[in-house]
């Protein structure tokens, strides 16, 4: 899944999540077990994989750490990986975002 290009896909992959970064998060956590999603994060003008595993927190800066400083936030996108015709689909994709966001301003 190294490509340079920022909107092309893998052969056999189609894009379902384009290319973004989390506006008003301060950090992204990501954590599941998947069979044929994909979130790869956009680094020195590639594509890398991100693991997403039932085992392990995937965590990266989003929008809103840039105000503490010099740091980036990630750009990433959700990909699926087509299945070949004959293959069975029966797995099942679960994925559970976790983020740190502002707290919520009260009614007035």
């Amino acid at each position: 899944m190294l490509i340079s290009s920022e909107n092309s896909a893998p052969e056999d992959y189609q894009i379902i999540g384009n290319p973004h970064v989390d506006g008003t998060k301060y950090i992204t956590g990501l954590v599941g077990c998947r069979d044929n999603v994909h979130t790869p994060i956009f680094c020195n003008n590639r594509w890398i994989p991100l693991p997403v595993t039932a085992d392990a927190l995937a965590v990266f800066p989003s929008h809103k750490m840039t105000s503490f400083g010099n740091i980036l936030a990630t750009r990433h996108r959700i990909l699926l990986r087509n299945h070949p015709g004959n293959e069975r689909t029966a797995k099942r994709n679960i994925t559970l975002s976790l983020s740190i966001v502002d707290r919520p301003t009260p009614a007035a």
